[in-house]
Parts: structure tokens; C-alpha cells; sequence
């Protein structure tokens, strides 16, 4: 039988309190997710779990040789610390290492896997739910209107720069993200009696439904 040993596990065998390994397994369970969710998801993000899957069946293979799976009651925070040193030590791209921010986003899209396993009654308990992500927000550097009214008044020979100038521009001054502005056509302006001009869109973060000028 091919269980992950722990000091843990002994202790409580050693108690009386081992548990009896049954029920789900973990590749069971992301092979299931991927199903259920790929159609929910947008490209972007659907391409990110597929890279977390993919980390989690490759740390399975590397540190259990013979049946290269776990029950879902093994998936506690030993077990959690090696996968993330797992990551940090072997990326998927040998010269592009997973770290920081990047590494936080793989625990976390995990613990998110792990965590609907219980929604979906598939686990009893989430041992994962209190291991940290460390995911740090960055503080970006806002353009001051001065800087935008010169950016607005510069001028590209390249039409290309231009382009992006005004998609830039477009973005800051609606409120609009990049994936929205591309998704723009004529459908979505309309024109008041004022003969003001607004764009009409979905945002695709939140949903909302956001007017702006433009």
C-alpha cells in the first residue's frame, strides 16, 4: 500500500487515532474538476488550473513512485509544504522557475480544487484551507493627468505606437481593462440628444454593466 507516511500519521497511529484511508482520490478529484469547470471558465483561466493540475500530477508522481495518487484525507499541511517546495524546485519550464507571486497563485488555485471537493461532499474536513498563499499586491505607479494630456499630445511615425497609445489612453480615461477595450465594436456606442457619446459594455471581471464616456 502506497501512503504518504508522515510524522503526523504516526503519531496518531500510535494514539489509536489513524484513519482509515478510503473514499476519493486526489487525482480522481482534479480530473473531475477540470470536466465540470473548463466550460465555466475564460481561456486565461482555464489555461492557469490546467498549469496547476498539471504541477499537482507531477509532485504526485515524484513522491509516491507506485501509485502516484493520495486519498483526499492525505492532502493536510505536510502535505501542502512539499508541494510547494516541489514548485519552487522543479517548474514545469526548467529556465522559467515558479516564485513568488507566481507560486502563491499555484497554492492557491490548489486550495481553491481542494476546497470544492468538500462543496461537492467528495471530503469530509479541508486540512489546506488555513495554508498561506503569500501572494504580495504590488502598488502600480499612476500617470498624474499632466502625464496623460502629454501622452495624449505626442506623436508616433510608427502607426502601430499609435495604436497602443490610444488603446491606452481609451483605457485609463473609461475605466475600461485592455481585454475589454479589444472586444469594442460599433454595437456598443451610443449617441444622446447632446450628441455625447457613450460606450455601453459588460465588464468582464465583475459583470457589471458600466457606462462610460468616451
Amino acid at each position: 500500500m502506497d501512503e504518504l507516511l508522515t510524522a503526523d500519521g504516526v503519531k496518531q497511529a500510535y494514539l489509536g487515532k489513524q484513519f482509515s484511508l478510503k473514499g476519493h482520490k486526489l487525482k480522481e478529484l482534479l480530473d473531475y474538476y477540470k470536466k465540470i469547470w473548463e466550460q465555466k471558465l475564460d481561456n486565461g483561466g482555464l489555461k492557469n488550473y490546467r498549469t496547476t493540475i498539471d504541477y499537482v500530477k507531477r509532485f504526485l508522481a515524484f513522491k509516491f513512485k507506485t501509485n502516484k495518487d493520495v486519498y483526499l484525507s492525505q492532502v493536510n499541511m505536510e502535505f501542502m509544504t512539499e508541494l510547494e517546495h516541489y514548485i519552487r524546485n522543479y517548474p514545469i519550464k526548467e529556465n522559467d522557475p515558479c516564485l513568488g507571486n507566481g507560486l502563491g497563485k499555484q497554492i492557491q488555485r490548489f486550495k481553491t480544487i481542494i476546497k470544492w471537493s468538500k462543496t461537492i461532499k467528495w471530503s469530509k474536513e479541508n486540512q489546506a484551507a488555513e495554508y498561506p498563499c503569500n501572494i504580495k499586491k504590488n502598488k502600480r505607479k499612476k500617470l498624474s493627468i499632466e502625464q496623460l494630456v502629454t501622452l495624449e499630445n505626442k506623436s508616433f511615425l510608427n502607426e502601430r505606437l499609435q495604436f497602443v497609445r490610444d488603446l491606452f489612453l481609451f483605457s485609463c480615461y473609461t475605466g475600461l481593462a485592455y481585454a475589454e477595450v479589444m472586444k469594442l465594436d460599433e454595437s456598443h456606442f451610443e449617441w444622446d440628444t447632446n450628441g455625447i457619446t457613450w460606450c455601453l459594455i459588460y465588464r468582464d471581471k465583475t459583470k457589471a454593466y458600466v457606462p462610460s464616456l468616451s
